[in-house]
C-alpha cells in the first residue's frame, strides 16, 4: 500500500541492536487510512426526547455551545486568559481552573491559531434510561456544522491507555448536564500550511429552564469539563516545554536537558535531509513524557507502539502536499538508542515529512521507505550487510526475490517488515549508485508528482514510477536484475 496522500502516518521501529554504534534499523511503515473527524448531521431521537419542543431545545443548545466555544477560541487568538477561564462553571474548583489555564498557556506558547468550529453535536434531552450516558457520535444527536471546510484527519478507536493528567475542568458532572462533542481545526503559526482536526468532549452546566420545557435562546452555558476525545493534542501534555526556531517547533515534556538534546538531533537531521533532498522543510516535533501519551497523540493503542521510536503523522488530501505533519517521539524506545541511532531515526522521519510537504502523488512503499532509509544511513559507517541483515536472513531461507517488494510486504501482519525495508533500501541504493544522488532525487520528484502521467496511470504509483525510471534511462527489469545481483553478493559474504 503506497503511503503518501491516501495515508497519514509512518512508524520508525527500533529493533534488537545490529551494531554497537546504531541501535535502530530499517524504518517500518504502518499506515492508517485517513477519514473525516466530523460526525455526520444527526437527528433527534423522538423516543428519547419525547416532543418537538425538546428537539427545539436541543437545537438551541447547539447554538449556545457553539457561541461558548467560539468565545473560547477568540480568547486564544487574542491572548485573553481571563476570557478563556470565564467559560468555566462557577463551581469548578481552583485545581481545575489551574489546569485549564495551563492548557491556554501551552496553546499560546505553541502558536495555535486559526481555530475554527467544524461541528458540535449535542444529544437530545436525557431520558430516564440515558441520563447517565455520556454523549457519543450516535444518531441520537443534533449536529451543527460550520461553513468552514473540515480537514482530513486520522481517527481511531480510543486507546485503553490514559493521559498523564486529566484536562477536565472538573472531575464531576451532574446527570442533567449538557454533553457535547466538538470537532474543530487549528494551525500552528509559522509551520502549518493546512489545518489539523481535533475533537473534544464537553460537559456543560445545564440550562435550568430545560426541565420545564422552555424553549428559545437561554443563558450561555458554562463548562464543567473539556476532555480530548480520540486523540490527545500537544497542549494537553502537562509539563510541556516549547522551543521555536526558524525551522523547527519542539514540544517536549521533561527537563530542559531533554529539550536541548532533541534540538541537537533535529538540527543534525535537518542537515542530513538538506544534503540529499535540497531542503529540510519546517517541522513540528512532539516528545511526550510517556509511551501511553505518544500512543494517544497518534490515536493508537500502547500495544501498537511497542518498539516504535518515532512516527510521522498528519492529514493528507489527494493531490496536495502535506501541510500539518507532526513527528511524535516515543520515550521508551528512544531511550534505548545511541546518539547515532537517534540521528538515524530523526533523519528518516524528517525525510518523510520534507518529502510529504513538497510532493503531491503517492509512490510505492519500496521507493518511499528505501529513500528515507538511504538518507538516514548516508553518513553512518556500517557495513551494508549489517544494516540489512534481516533482509539477507530472509533471502538465505527463501531464495532471491524475483520482484521489488510489493506494498503488501510492508503490512505489519507479515512479521517480516525488517526484511521489506532492507530490500527497499538496497533497491534505492542501487539506483543512487548508478544514477547518482541528484538523479535519484530527480526520479523520486518526478514519480511523486513532477512528471505528467497518462490519466490511466495516475492511480497506479508503480506505473508512474516506471515512467520515471524510463526517463532516468533505465527500467524496472534492469533495476530488478541489478538489485538481485547486489543481494546475491551480500549473502555470499
Amino acid at each position: 500500500m503506497a503511503c503518501h496522500h491516501d495515508e497519514v502516518s509512518r512508524l520508525r521501529l527500533v529493533l534488537p541492536a545490529l551494531a554497537a554504534a546504531v541501535l535502530a534499523v530499517p524504518a517500518l511503515a504502518s499506515c492508517t487510512a485517513s477519514s473525516s473527524a466530523n460526525t455526520g448531521p444527526g437527528t433527534v431521537d423522538r423516543a428519547s426526547t419525547g416532543s418537538t419542543a425538546s428537539a427545539r431545545a436541543s437545537s438551541a443548545g447547539v447554538d449556545e455551545v457553539t457561541a461558548l466555544v467560539k468565545d473560547r477560541f477568540g480568547a486564544v487568538t487574542k491572548g485573553d486568559r481571563t476570557a478563556w477561564l470565564a467559560a468555566l462553571a462557577p463551581d469548578v474548583g481552583d485545581a481545575a481552573r489551574t489546569t485549564q489555564g495551563r492548557i491556554f498557556d501551552r496553546m499560546r506558547a505553541m502558536g495555535v491559531t486559526d481555530l475554527r468550529v467544524v461541528s458540535i453535536a449535542v444529544p437530545g434531552p436525557p431520558s430516564a434510561t440515558t441520563s447517565a450516558t455520556p454523549m457519543s457520535a450516535a444518531a441520537t444527536s443534533t449536529t451543527a456544522t460550520s461553513t468552514a471546510a473540515a480537514s482530513t484527519a486520522a481517527t481511531s478507536t480510543t486507546p485503553t491507555s490514559t493521559a498523564a493528567t486529566s484536562t477536565a475542568a472538573t472531575s464531576t458532572t451532574a446527570a442533567n448536564d449538557i454533553r457535547a462533542r466538538l470537532t474543530a481545526t487549528y494551525r500552528l503559526g509559522g509551520f502549518d500550511t493546512s489545518p489539523r482536526t481535533f475533537v473534544v468532549d464537553l460537559a456543560l452546566e445545564a440550562d435550568p429552564r430545560a426541565s420545564n420545557g422552555a424553549t428559545g435562546a437561554g443563558p450561555t452555558p458554562r463548562l464543567r469539563s473539556w476532555d480530548p476525545a480520540e486523540r490527545l493534542q500537544p497542549w494537553d501534555l502537562a509539563g510541556l516545554r516549547v522551543r521555536r526556531t526558524a525551522d523547527a517547533l519542539l514540544l517536549v515534556v521533561g527537563p530542559q536537558a531533554r529539550l536541548d538534546e532533541l534540538d541537537r538531533h533535529v538540527r543534525a537531521a535537518a542537515r542530513n535531509v538538506s544534503a540529499v533532498w535540497g531542503r529540510s522543510e519546517p517541522s513540528v516535533w512532539v516528545a511526550p513524557g510517556t509511551d501511553d501519551d505518544a500512543a494517544r497523540l497518534l490515536g493508537r493503542t500502547a500495544a501498537a507502539m511497542t518498539r516504535v521510536a518515532a512516527v510521522t503523522d498528519g492529514p493528507l488530501e489527494p493531490g496536495e502536499s502535506a501541510g500539518a505533519d507532526r513527528i511524535v517521539v516515543a520515550p521508551t524506545p528512544w531511550s534505548g538508542l545511541s546518539g547515532v541511532g537517534r540521528d538515524v531515526v530523526l533523519t528518516h522521519e524528517l525525510t518523510h515529512a520534507s518529502v510529504r510537504a513538497t510532493t503531491t502523488r503517492s509512490v510505492p512503499d519500496w521507493l518511499a521507505e528505501g529513500f528515507a532509509e538511504l538518507v538516514a544511513y548516508r553518513t553512518v559507517t556500517l557495513p551494508e550487510r549489517q544494516v540489512v541483515a534481516p533482509a539477507l536472513d530472509l533471502v538465505r531461507t527463501q531464495g532471491l526475490p524475483t520482484a521489488l517488494p510489493t506494498d503488501a510486504a510492508f503490512d505489519p501482519a507479515t512479521g517480516r517488515l525488517e526484511a521489506a525495508y532492507g530490500l527497499a533500501l538496497l533497491a534505492v541504493r542501487e539506483l543512487a549508485d548508478r544514477k547518482g544522488m541528484p538523479g535519484l532525487v530527480r526520479l523520486y520528484r518526478e514519480a511523486a508528482g513532477g512528471l505528467p502521467a497518462p490519466t490511466a496511470s495516475l492511480g497506479d504509483p508503480e506505473a508512474v514510477t516506471d515512467l520515471a525510471l524510463e526517463r532516468a534511462g533505465t527500467d524496472r527489469a534492469t533495476l530488478v536484475r541489478q538489485w538481485r545481483s547486489r543481494i546475491a553478493s551480500l549473502t555470499a559474504q
